[in-house]
């Protein structure tokens, strides 16, 4: 998830920075904004798919864009333990 928003925000400076510098045709442009459109569509989907490995619960639906500290239903921890 992480390498997909940062994979967005990269296209979108670099597109940025393009269009500033040199101009980009319109086709181009029409052709970053799908992949940054797919990016941020693909990026959804594995965010509302995310479920508790425990209970199969989906964490996706009730937690921002970070894995909550433990699943709202069955409480199992999501953090790993330190070593003892």
């Amino acid at each position: 998830m992480v390498v997909s928003f940062a994979l967005a925000m990269l296209l979108v400076l670099a597109s940025v920075a393009a269009k500033l510098l040199v101009g980009l045709p319109p086709t181009v442009e029409y052709a970053v904004g799908l992949i940054f459109a797919c990016l941020a569509v693909y990026g959804a989907i594995v965010q509302f798919s995310a479920r508790c490995p425990a209970c199969r619960f989906r964490i996706g639906l009730q937690s921002r864009l970070l894995l909550p500290p433990a699943c709202p239903r069955c409480r199992v921890s999501f953090r790993p333990q330190p070593p003892a």
